[in-house]
């Protein structure tokens, strides 16, 4: 548990969802802000008081780097997507659970 906390810390954490502020239709997606994607950032502190409140079950982590940081250090359960991979992978992951990226 420790590590995992300790992992939380260093990383860098959002959780996609849906929702967010009204944007121009016409603006291509990859121009839009996280925010204006809908997108709300969690600080680890946040998320770990989340998960222990009995709410674990409902996240799946993503690990965001590359396969050798991932080999190295990742959070127990996490899935393996490099940022360039993400969109593509979006159909691959659950719909009923918050989706955690982190980097570091």
């Amino acid at each position: 548990m420790r590590r995992m906390v300790a992992l939380l810390s260093l990383a860098a954490v959002f959780a996609l969802a849906c929702g967010g502020p009204e944007v121009d239709p016409e603006t291509p997606f990859s121009e839009l802000t996280y925010q204006e994607q809908g997108v709300p950032f969690i600080d680890a502190d946040r998320l770990h008081a989340w998960m222990e409140a009995g709410h674990a079950d409902d996240v799946v982590f993503i690990d965001n780097r590359n396969a050798y940081s991932f080999e190295q250090q990742r959070i127990r359960g996490a899935r393996l997507i490099p940022t360039s991979d993400v969109q593509n992978s979006l159909g691959k992951l659950p719909v009923n659970k918050w989706a955690v990226h982190y980097c570091t």
